[in-house]
């Protein structure tokens, strides 16, 4: 598509973004939320845990955020996701892995290449540090918190960072589908899931530990 319909100089430019968000996942889930308050976490069934690295949990993570918004909103957005996995932001900007050698990671970033060509959009990804990113982190490691508990947790802890409207939502079945597809490309042997360990924020909510 970029070869034979060209692509607008907006989408190799850096420009102010139009819609921001943020993304963690751990060896258990995913999560990630939007400014404009959607939020979404993914608990992974067991027959995905084991599977993949951490590295590639937060890659489909982010790509899972952009795509949430790229079916809601259409067109021509400037995105801005911010990550804390220096990894992964790499990725983000810039992939060249073997088909051959590396088919999982190569399989999301092409995914992600097509999404964005798809809805003539732009990605701007960005570094957060893992203590900042404490929202994120809570969405990808605390599913076993209830969706009410967690939501008014995370708005009466960190106000600045959720927006008022704040909301979950489950993810759509092509997603969930395409994570599942991802599995069926890995070559590494399934490990033994280890023990669930919560965010900061979970420890202090399920009373399993206290934090300052």
């Amino acid at each position: 598509k970029a070869s034979q319909e060209g692509v607008s100089i907006n989408n190799i430019t850096f420009t102010t973004p139009t819609h921001v968000g943020t993304t963690d996942a751990c060896k258990i889930g995913m999560g990630g939320y939007l400014k404009d308050g959607t939020v979404w976490r993914y608990h992974l069934p067991m027959d995905l845990q084991g599977i993949f690295t951490i590295n590639i949990l937060e890659f489909m993570a982010a790509i899972i955020n952009i795509w949430l918004l790229l079916l809601r909103s259409g067109k021509g957005l400037k995105i801005m996701n911010w990550i804390d996995s220096s990894s992964v932001l790499g990725w983000l900007h810039h992939s060249t892995f073997n088909p051959v050698t590396q088919p999982v990671h190569d399989t999301i970033a092409r995914h992600l290449a097509n999404i964005l060509l798809d809805h003539d959009s732009t990605l701007y990804s960005q570094h957060v540090a893992g203590k900042q990113n404490a929202v994120a982190d809570s969405l990808s490691c605390d599913t076993h918190i209830p969706d009410t508990h967690l939501i008014f947790a995370l708005k009466n802890l960190y106000p600045e960072q959720v927006p008022s409207n704040f909301h979950l939502q489950t993810l759509p079945k092509e997603i969930v589908s395409w994570v599942y597809s991802v599995k069926e490309l890995s070559t590494a042997e399934m490990t033994m899931p280890q023990a669930h360990r919560p965010s900061r924020l979970g420890a202090i909510l399920d009373g399993r530990d206290s934090w300052r």
